[in-house]
């Protein structure tokens, strides 16, 4: 396989991202069909596991695997002694880490600093972008920027493959969530159209606007909808079960 078949943005300096495919070769079967990654979400465990040995041929290193749960926990992977990996970001100045976030609607955002000494991932569901997963994230990858004497670059962030605006029903209690703090991020909603209380929320869009909210000017969105694309990519509001993606991000000494 070649890396070529990871999803990506623009090309960043010293620093490779980019989010699997579906289609990409694989074995998983059924609702699981192609390119699953996830151990935990139903598929064959042997399926999955061989999977992730044919996704070793893309990597230069074994993937932090963390243990997601919808919260803002940031996993520091400079540190050396072993640590719970119960987290739903990343961050690491290391060039021998691949941080890696698993999805299936959720927004996986990548993030590094202008030159590449600081890079983080980070798992936003509704729950975690709400929470200020993003921003703990950004906060985690400033401390390092100022340990490593570089306070004065900035951070671009990409928003990969994520359910978009016109598929993401939600209830009154996600609107409220949202803007219990910030009025604003009304604006990110729009009602349905058939059913009173339910809404439509741009999550892509709330991400956005929350990373610029911390300074972050520089942020892509992929545009891709996981939801609307069955061929490229799994989808638990489209069919429950379903496989996961991964997104994952690490440094290079390529520019």
């Amino acid at each position: 396989m070649e890396r070529e078949q990871f999803i990506s943005g623009q090309s960043w300096p010293k620093v490779v991202y980019g989010t699997t495919r579906r289609n990409m070769p694989g074995v998983s079967e059924g609702p699981f069909a192609g390119f699953n990654l996830g151990l935990h979400c139903g598929d064959v465990l042997e399926h999955a596991q061989a999977n992730r040995e044919r996704l070793k041929e893309l990597l230069p290193h074994a993937p932090i695997w963390l243990n997601q749960v919808h919260g803002i926990t940031v996993y520091d992977a400079d540190m050396q002694q072993e640590q719970d990996k119960t987290a739903d970001a990343a961050v690491t100045t290391r060039a021998d880490c691949v941080l890696a976030i698993m999805t299936a609607d959720c927004l996986p955002v990548v993030l590094s600093s202008e030159q590449g000494q600081v890079i983080g991932a980070a798992h936003a569901g509704w729950r975690g972008l709400c929470a200020g997963v993003l921003e703990e994230t950004v906060k985690v990858m400033r401390q390092k920027m100022a340990h490593l004497g570089i306070e004065q670059q900035g951070i671009r962030a990409w928003i990969g493959p994520a359910i978009s605006y016109d598929c993401f029903e939600v209830g009154e209690e996600v609107l409220q969530a949202f803007t219990e703090f910030d009025q604003q991020i009304a604006q990110f909603f729009k009602p349905h159209p058939r059913h009173v209380g339910k809404w439509f929320a741009d999550l892509p869009a709330i991400a956005k606007y929350r990373l610029e909210a911390q300074d972050i000017r520089e942020v892509e969105l992929s545009h891709y909808c996981t939801f609307q694309n069955e061929q490229l990519f799994y989808s638990y509001r489209r069919e429950a079960p379903t496989g996961r993606l991964a997104t994952f991000v690490w440094k290079t000494t390529i520019s």
